[in-house]
């Protein structure tokens, strides 16, 4: 029995199967998500991830999804919004009544037909818009009647021909002014999906004139167990995952990743870290070499090459909430000088470094009473980047640089 659909689990998943999926893989995640966004009352953070996109990307989400409901869902959604955002400038717009039409049509095919003693009242059933004049024909309190029966155990539990049934009773509910009957409908969609492990055929849904609305106001997201923070890191960590891998530069991805140059990389960081009410701060000067020369002469040691060259762009680095000050040249030490007690306990840092290492080990983070950031020589690739706290261990990076590109990363999934 599959476990229930889970939206901690589908984030993990989602950011997992993007860093490493290939190119199609990663377009669709990235357009599931930004309409399940829309569709659970985020439209902002929605409107967020599609803008990343657009910045690597010149294909637009709907067409990047490849489904015959893909823009016709966000089409409504945009209606129910009552604005098209910029992002979808290239997005030829739909008639909303012609698409409102063809998708009562198209979930009236896809239910069987009713019983003898229900055809009459369902035969002529159409969509009812909220001026009360209906599309089709038919009397909407019958119509919807019949089709609530059919919700209720005429149909097979469970299939797709139910769920077309239920969420044609919804929009129908919901155009003739029954929002919280069309909610309990939706409820139940949504339930047996998430009980089944997944999420509810939110394409279908969205392309419901007026179930959209329901939709961009939230209806779905107490049952799917989302709220805002979970909708913010969402967007915030593909975000992250689609600057990762087009080398966090806009438009890279037709010509595959760049990795920042050392400049770029510390404007990013430094960028990354402002906002509103935070200017960004100034870059320190970079160091000379005669600088790095004395550094290393009496620490006693030769910095890895990207180390070195981090200070030759900027010779430390200020600290935030997430991440320690960066030592200078002149203020960088090794295990073996450091020795003020209730600075740093070096005792746990020197049982987990490779033996004969230690004292080489190179503090590159000024004391902030919790987490240190070090240099380690002596391991089977070379100088690895340590983040050491006394409290949860440590987290290895490959070089000092990745270090970094992962305090960026982190920076761009809480903006």
């Amino acid at each position: 029995m599959r476990a229930a659909w889970d939206p901690e689990s589908h984030l993990e998943t989602l950011v997992s199967d993007a860093l490493s999926g290939s190119d199609e893989q990663v377009a669709r995640i990235v357009s599931d998500t930004a309409l399940l966004l829309a569709c659970t009352g985020f439209p902002a953070e929605s409107d967020r991830l599609a803008v990343a996109w657009a910045a690597h990307h010149t294909v637009p989400l709907p067409d990047v999804a490849r489904h015959g409901l893909s823009h016709r869902a966000w089409a409504m959604l945009w209606n129910a919004r009552d604005r098209r955002p910029d992002w979808a400038g290239a997005v030829p717009p739909l008639d909303i009544d012609a698409e409102e039409r063809a998708h009562s049509k198209r979930l009236e095919r896809d239910r069987p037909p009713p019983g003898d003693r229900e055809t009459a009242e369902v035969a002529g059933i159409g969509m009812v818009r909220p001026g009360g004049t209906e599309s089709g024909g038919g009397a909407s309190i019958p119509a919807l009647e019949a089709l609530e029966r059919l919700v209720s155990g005429a149909e097979p539990s469970g299939g797709r021909s139910r769920d077309s049934s239920a969420l044609l009773a919804a929009e129908l509910a919901a155009a003739g002014g029954r929002p919280d009957r069309a909610l309990e409908l939706l409820d139940s969609i949504t339930a047996d999906a998430v009980e089944s492990g997944r999420l509810p055929d939110l394409r279908a849904m969205a392309s419901c004139r007026n179930i959209a609305v329901l939709l961009v106001r939230g209806a779905l997201a107490d049952r799917l167990g989302v709220d805002a923070d979970w909708g913010r890191r969402c967007a915030g960590e593909l975000r992250a995952v689609l600057d990762t891998r087009s080398g966090g530069r806009p438009g890279s991805a037709d010509t595959g990743p760049r990795e920042l140059g050392w400049a770029e990389l510390v404007d990013a960081v430094l960028a990354a870290r402002s906002g509103p009410d935070l200017p960004v701060a100034a870059a320190p000067p970079a160091a000379t070499a005669e600088q790095v020369r004395v550094c290393e002469a009496r620490l006693g040691v030769r910095l890895p090459p990207d180390h070195r060259e981090f200070l030759l762009t900027a010779d430390g680095l200020p600290g935030d909430i997430t991440f320690p000050e960066l030592l200078g040249t002149g203020s960088l030490t090794t295990l073996s000088t450091v020795s003020i007690p209730d600075d740093l306990d070096v005792g746990p840092i020197r049982r987990a470094v490779p033996a004969g290492a230690v004292e080489r080990v190179v503090r590159v983070s000024a004391p902030t009473g919790a987490a240190v950031l070090l240099l380690v020589p002596g391991t089977a690739d070379g100088w690895q980047a340590w983040e050491f706290d006394p409290a949860l261990g440590y987290t290895v990076h490959p070089t000092f640089r990745r270090l970094l590109e992962s305090h960026l990363h982190l920076l761009r999934g809480i903006a």
